[in-house]
């Protein structure tokens, strides 16, 4: 018969067997730092710094943000369009318009480069009205949940056909080639209009217009800048040389 004091001795040790298991076990976990892992877990945010390309450049048109007026091409307003002085061999030369609708209805931007017009990502229906569908497939309509963020490949486009040349464009819309990949100095006038659904100007709030480029060749064989001075001749003079400007003044008939 065994004795209480041999019961004893086993149940205690199975009691420190367990806890000497226990401990070990939790020692290992410590140690190894072992934890449960959770089905989902956190990923680590990655932010690679993108090193900055010297050859292109950013030119940006507007000082401060701009609300449209009610008729932009009177004497008055238009005079105000910022102005910008280019030329040279260009690779690329995109604008990009931001900005913000500040109403609820639907927003459509104009745009008018060198006295040329189109509606921006637009397809024109009949002469007096767009094909609000197709130009919304194709990203020329805003809204309070649209945002006003688009380019235009000023070497390369499509716009929506003015009124003035839908009959020779039935399809609505228009190749446009807004500078030259081999541009002579000039001076242009720069105008985004955001217009609503009735055909009024306004809509919208225009918080940046700028343009990116780079040059075919070496860094300085082209130029975009914002034209500061009153007169095209004195911006030409200033960025490129008198000679240009002499060239300029021919070719304008000055």
């Amino acid at each position: 018969m065994v004795s209480w004091k041999k019961k004893l001795a086993d149940v205690l040790t199975l009691a420190l067997g367990a806890l000497l298991f226990y401990w070990g076990i939790n020692w290992i976990t410590n140690y190894f730092s072992i934890t449960p892992v959770p089905r989902h877990v956190e990923l680590p945010v990655v932010e690679i710094p993108v090193e900055k390309n010297p050859n292109i450049r950013r030119v940006e048109l507007l000082s401060s943000p701009f609300f449209t007026p009610s008729n932009p091409f009177s004497d008055s307003e238009y005079s105000l369009a910022p102005r910008i002085v280019l030329g040279g061999n260009f690779k690329d030369a995109v604008l990009t318009i931001q900005g913000e609708v500040v109403g609820n209805d639907a927003v459509f931007l104009l745009l008018n480069f060198n006295k040329i017009s189109g509606v921006i990502k637009g397809v024109r229906s009949k002469e007096n009205s767009l094909d609000v569908r197709r130009t919304l497939e194709k990203g020329g309509l805003f809204s309070k949940n649209i945002p006003i963020s688009v380019d235009v490949n000023l070497l390369n486009d499509v716009l929506g056909a003015s009124s003035s040349d839908f009959e020779n464009y039935p399809s609505g819309e228009r190749p446009v080639k807004l500078i030259s990949d081999k541009q002579l100095p000039e001076v242009y006038k720069v105008l985004t209009l955001p217009f609503l659904r009735n055909g009024q100007f306004g809509g919208a709030r225009i918080d940046s217009i700028s343009i990116t480029y780079s040059c075919n060749g070496e860094i300085d064989d082209c130029l975009i800048d914002l034209c500061r001075l009153p007169k095209s001749t004195q911006c030409i003079t200033e960025k490129f040389n008198a000679e240009e400007t002499r060239k300029w003044r021919i070719r304008n008939g000055i």
